[in-house]
This record gives structure tokens, C-alpha cells and sequence, in this order.
């Protein structure tokens, strides 16, 4: 297990008996009942030991420890009951549902705290409802639904504080209720905390990241704000929480500030950000915590000893940093382009994940003296974006071409171009000078320079000499679709040994496959290399140029010219239009009112309604 770089909790080896975890949860949860009744019978008591002393225990243990609380939380078992005995429904969570829940559980904890002030410190009947509320909807979220979906990994508004405060855990305990993953959470922090963490804020949606991110850089302002802002009836609540709101907003405007000049990435800016929370929690809380425990038992700790703790604190704070940095490395060495340890789908999926970062090639970046390691497999532009270093990745919003890169030193240890990037770099007058970084894999060691004007270098030594057909003199043919009729039409011209150059022009971003077999590609039997019907160097035998993603928006038929979607104008001699058919939506009754469940292949519009004889 020292070898794991991400050891979950189902790999770890037991160490306290199971009879031992259900004793200690029995007792928390009738400690949560006598709370509770200790609110609504004396709450003036009820209030100090929530407020001064239990609740203060928690952060400190979800930064050490986490894995203690998650055991034996009273929500979690009885979040956790239906499912011990057999009675969970075990429904599964939608994807809607599961991002909804996230704004859930921010929105309740931020409430609660904004409110302690104005109502909750106050009034025992409210907060021991609030208590009873939680325990009642943990409780029939288990019998609904599977695994901690219910709300343990949801709706719980401690879940955003223990996954920022335990994202680097300095002690691991085993997870006791999930002895198999059943995939009910996405990035779930009960199987991995660590790895959930990161996996969280590096989350390709970013509906999914971004709230993590806002929750942590509102996280420490929110602290200051709570601890210096006191209520006054006669100020009004709208006063009282603009107050408030103040120091989270600086909070979260100094986190992106940070992002966005300084380029610190959010990995660090998390943790940082959520140590210092925590520091500032318990400067402020651990007086009061002091007083709580001389309200309810008579005694209290020396000043010295107070101030002393108070300090410590900042230490295990620096503690957690610094192996969130060991932990943000090993992340990144891990991390595949095609699997991002999703962790929701199984204990497999993240051992596969992690277990792929033998084969690492090294890419040195110029202008910014960056060294990256990229894994067997990940294009350049992958490798620049999980590392944020910045480059123009236009082909993520469709501008194909927007991202050459001129490769200074170890073009041989990239994989060679394909036709298409081939094609780009011809339409861009770049061939032989640059390389797209959505296309190229290193395979060992390379040097690029991003600031470096690709248009003003001359073409590397070991590029093709191939002649532009745009240079060549020949007259032209340009057939504008490569559907069946495009293709055939160019395979005639080659058949009677023309000295036509042939331009194939298609907006498409493959060559020409087998429109009819798309639905094997929808129902996942195969991909789209098994539709392909002539092989991938026919064109190049036949010295036919394909342009793809290519858009013709005009013709000039009197000028022998056509205009492309780059704003390129190219001339012709023989000019073929093999753009095919349209198809349609069949004329099915209420099928045009019900688009939220029915998908058509693109290009279709309604058909017009059958002739009646």
C-alpha cells in the first residue's frame, strides 16, 4: 500500500474492529438526540455545547483526520441504516440532481452561517429542528437512494467544508460502510479523498468544478466576516448582510486575482486558501471554545496554553500544504488524457488510471522555461492545458488551425501528421514550419516555443518537400463534398489520367465513410475508424488534396472562384458540387413537439406531409 500513490479507503487494511465503529456510532448519534432534546428543554445549555464546543472539533478533524467523522457522523449512519439492512431502494441519483445537489449543500451551509448571528445563536427551538430536519431527511435519502447518493456525497452542507478542509488528509482511515464501490457519486470523497479533490477542481465540466472553486475563495472571507460582524435588530437584516457578504466577495476576488495575474493555479490556490480558513477559524474560535468549556464544566485552559494552540493550528495548516503539493505532482503524473479518475465508476477505474505513467516523454517549453512530462498517448495541447500553460485552443470552440506550434529541437520524436493536419497546415501556409498541438503525441523528448512566429520560420530539415497544389500551375478541379459522389467523381478523374489537380473540399472532419452505418457508432458497436469505406492513403496515392473543415460560402461562377469560411479565396477550372441530399424528420405525429427526447443526425429539417391519393 506505500506504493499507491492515491491509496482509497476500501485498499486499506482494516486496523478497528467493526464492533467498535458501531459502538462509537451508536454513541454519537444518541449524543445528536440529547443535543437535540437539550435545545428544546434547556436551550440556553444546548447552545453553548453546539456552538463552543462540538461544532469547533470538527474542522480540525476533517483537516487530520477525515475519515473518523465520516464514520461516525449521525447522518452518515443513518444515511447508511437502509442500506445495512437490506431496505434501499438504491435509485440512482440523476446527473441534474447530483449538480443541483452540489448548489444545495453550498447555498445550506453558506445560510447557516450567515444566519447564526440573527436567529441561530439564539434560539434552541430553531437550530434542534434544523438538527432533527437533517437527521429525518439523511434518513429517507438512504432509503431512496443508493449507496451515500442520499446525502452523505450530495445534499449534506458539511460535505463542501470536509472535502476542502481534508483534501490532504495527514491520516487515513478506512471508509466503513462502502466496502464495495457502487459508482453512486462522481468524484467520490468517501472512496479517495485526495485524489476526489483534485479530481473536483480539474473536472472538464465546469459547472461541476467552478462551484468547488467559488465555495473555497469565499471560504476564508467568510470566516473574518462571521467572527467581526455582529447583529443589530435596529440595523436590519439587509445591513447586517452586506456586512456580511463584504469580506467574502475581497475573499473571492483576491482568489482569481491570483488565477488570472499571477497564473497560481487552482490546485494551490485551494489549499492555501482553505488553510487559512481553517487558521482563521481557530484564532477566533479557540478563546470561545475556552469559555464554552468554563460555562459547561468549571474549568478552563491557561491563556498561555490558549495562544499556544492558537499558533499551532497555522502549523498543521502548512503541514496539509505541503503534502497537497506532493499530492498535486503525483495527481499530474497520473492524470491521462482520456481517463481523469472519475472515481464514481469503481475502484478499477482509478487503479487504471493511475497505473498508466510508465511511458512519459519530456516537452521543454521556451518562452516560459517550463519542463512538463507528457504520457504515452496525450497530444501536446493536453499536455500544454493540464499544466495551464497558455495556448489558443480554438479547436475546442470549432476553429481548426488556431493552434500551430513551432517544434525548435525533436521533430522525430513526435508522430508524424496525418492528412488532415497536414491539410490545415497547407491552408495556413505552414507546412514543414509548425505543428498543431491537437494533433502531435510526443514520444520523447522535444523543445517548443510558443512565442515563437511559426509564419516567419523556414521549414524544418526533416519536413516533406511536397509541392502546394495550390503553386503547381495545373489546372484545377474542386469538388466540394466528399459523400459517395464527390469520391467517385474524383476517382473517374484519376481513372482517365488527367493532369487535373483535385481539391476535395468538405466541412466535415472525416473522409468519406459510410453515412448508413452511423447508427453502429450511436450504439457504440464500433467507432468511426470502422466506417471509413476506401483506406486513409488513397487520397494521398492519388494525389487528391483533401481540405476538411472546410466551409465553401460562395461561388463566383463568372471569376472561376469560390470563397472558404477563413475568408480565403481559391480559383478553379472545373468546379463539382457533390454536396448530397438533406434528410428530414419523418412525419410522425407529436414528434416536432418532443425535441427534449428525440435526436436526429444533423442537417435534418421537417419533411413535408405526405400526398394523399
Amino acid at each position: 500500500m506505500e506504493n499507491e500513490a492515491f491509496p482509497n479507503y476500501t485498499q486499506l487494511t482494516p486496523i478497528v474492529p467493526r464492533v467498535i465503529w458501531w459502538i462509537l456510532r451508536s454513541l454519537t448519534l444518541s449524543l445528536t438526540l440529547f443535543v437535540i432534546y437539550l435545545l428544546f428543554a434547556t436551550p440556553e445549555t444546548g447552545l453553548v455545547l453546539i456552538w463552543q464546543l462540538l461544532i469547533p472539533l470538527l474542522p480540525l478533524s476533517f483537516a487530520v483526520i477525515p475519515g473518523l467523522w465520516r464514520n461516525i457522523c449521525p447522518l452518515a449512519l443513518l444515511n447508511q441504516l437502509p442500506r445495512q439492512f437490506g431496505v434501499s431502494r438504491e435509485h440512482t441519483l440523476s446527473p441534474t440532481w447530483r449538480k443541483i445537489a452540489l448548489y444545495v449543500s453550498i447555498i445550506a451551509f453558506i445560510g447557516f452561517i450567515l444566519f447564526r448571528h440573527p436567529l441561530l445563536n439564539h434560539s434552541g427551538m430553531v437550530l434542534g429542528a434544523i438538527f432533527a430536519t437533517a437527521l429525518l431527511l439523511a434518513l429517507i435519502g438512504g432509503f431512496v437512494f443508493k449507496g451515500r447518493s442520499g446525502w452523505c456525497g450530495t445534499f449534506c452542507p458539511l460535505a463542501p467544508l470536509q472535502k476542502a478542509y481534508g483534501h490532504a488528509p495527514l491520516m487515513l482511515v478506512r471508509n466503513g460502510y462502502c466496502e464495495t464501490c457502487l459508482g453512486c457519486q462522481k468524484n467520490c470523497y468517501d472512496f479517495n479523498p485526495r485524489a476526489a479533490f483534485f479530481s473536483d477542481i480539474d473536472d472538464s465540466e465546469p459547472e461541476w468544478s467552478e462551484q468547488r472553486k467559488f465555495f473555497i475563495a469565499f471560504l476564508p472571507g467568510l470566516i473574518v466576516a462571521f467572527f467581526n460582524t455582529s447583529f443589530a435588530s435596529q440595523a436590519g437584516i439587509a445591513d447586517y448582510l452586506q456586512q456580511m457578504l463584504f469580506p467574502p466577495m475581497v475573499s473571492v476576488g483576491v482568489f482569481y486575482l491570483l488565477h488570472n495575474l499571477l497564473h497560481v493555479n487552482f490546485f494551490r490556490l485551494a489549499s492555501i486558501f482553505t488553510m487559512t480558513a481553517l487558521g482563521i477559524f481557530y484564532w477566533y474560535g479557540l478563546p470561545l471554545v475556552n469559555s464554552g468549556l468554563d460555562k459547561l464544566f468549571g474549568f478552563s485552559l491557561a491563556a498561555g496554553v490558549v495562544e499556544l494552540l492558537q499558533y499551532s493550528i497555522p502549523a498543521i495548516g502548512l503541514l496539509v500544504v505541503a503534502r497537497s503539493l506532493i499530492s498535486e505532482r503525483q495527481y499530474r503524473q497520473s492524470k491521462q488524457s482520456t481517463s481523469r479518475a472519475s472515481l464514481g465508476k469503481g475502484v478499477e477505474v482509478l487503479k487504471s488510471a493511475l497505473s498508466q505513467t510508465g511511458s512519459m516523454a519530456s516537452v521543454l517549453e521556451r518562452a516560459s522555461g517550463q519542463q512538463l512530462l507528457v504520457p504515452s498517448g496525450q497530444t501536446l495541447l493536453d499536455a500544454l492545458e493540464a499544466n495551464e500553460i497558455p495556448i489558443m485552443s480554438g479547436c475546442r470552440m470549432g476553429m481548426c488551425g488556431s493552434d500551430p506550434v513551432v517544434v525548435i529541437e525533436g521533430q522525430e520524436n513526435l508522430d508524424p501528421p496525418d492528412e488532415n493536419e497536414l491539410n490545415t497546415l497547407r491552408r495556413l501556409g505552414l507546412e514543414g514550419k509548425a505543428r498543431l498541438a491537437c494533433c502531435c503525441r510526443p514520444k520523447a523528448g522535444i523543445t517548443i516555443d510558443l512565442d515563437a512566429d511559426p509564419t516567419q520560420f523556414t521549414a524544418l530539415e526533416d519536413a516533406q518537400d511536397e509541392a502546394d497544389v495550390l503553386e503547381s500551375g495545373k489546372p484545377r478541379v474542386i469538388i466540394v463534398g466528399n459523400g459517395i459522389a464527390g469520391v467517385s467523381t474524383a476517382e473517374h478523374i484519376r481513372e482517365q489520367e488527367s493532369d487535373y489537380d483535385v481539391i476535395m473540399i468538405s466541412n466535415e472532419p472525416y473522409h468519406f465513410y459510410n453515412r448508413m452505418g452511423l447508427e453502429s457508432v450511436v450504439y457504440g458497436r464500433t467507432a468511426m475508424q470502422g466506417l471509413f469505406l476506401i483506406k486513409e492513403d488513397w487520397y494521398q496515392l492519388n494525389h487528391v488534396s483533401t481540405w476538411l473543415n472546410t466551409q465553401v460560402t460562395a461561388v463566383d461562377a463568372q471569376a472561376h472562384k469560390i470563397s472558404l469560411g477563413t475568408g480565403e479565396e481559391v480559383d478553379y477550372d472545373k468546379l463539382v458540387l457533390a454536396t448530397t441530399t438533406s434528410s428530414c424528420w419523418p412525419p410522425a405525429h407529436g414528434l416536432l413537439f418532443r425535441t427534449s427526447r428525440v435526436f436526429v443526425y444533423p442537417g435534418c429539417l421537417p419533411c413535408a406531409p405526405p400526398r394523399t391519393r
